[in-house]
């Protein structure tokens, strides 16, 4: 799995890379619509998630979601 998100996440284009990016989004996509967070944009292909804007508003979320059916 490591050697494929590095993949997925690394900067060559290639028909197969691009068609699981593709999948990826569409993954990602159904989550965050799952949650009713359908204003978050997802940042392009490479993905470098973890240093975006978003990545931080997702996790206050996810917090606050856990925090509610914690209690």
């Amino acid at each position: 799995m490591t050697g494929l998100y590095n993949a997925l996440l690394g900067p060559h284009r290639e028909p197969l890379l691009d068609a699981l990016r593709t999948a990826h989004d569409l993954l990602d996509r159904a989550v965050l619509d799952a949650y009713a967070w359908g204003d978050l944009r997802l940042p392009p292909w490479p993905r470098p998630l973890a240093r975006e804007p978003v990545a931080a508003e997702l996790f206050d979320r996810l917090l606050a979601a856990n925090a509610v059916a914690a209690q």
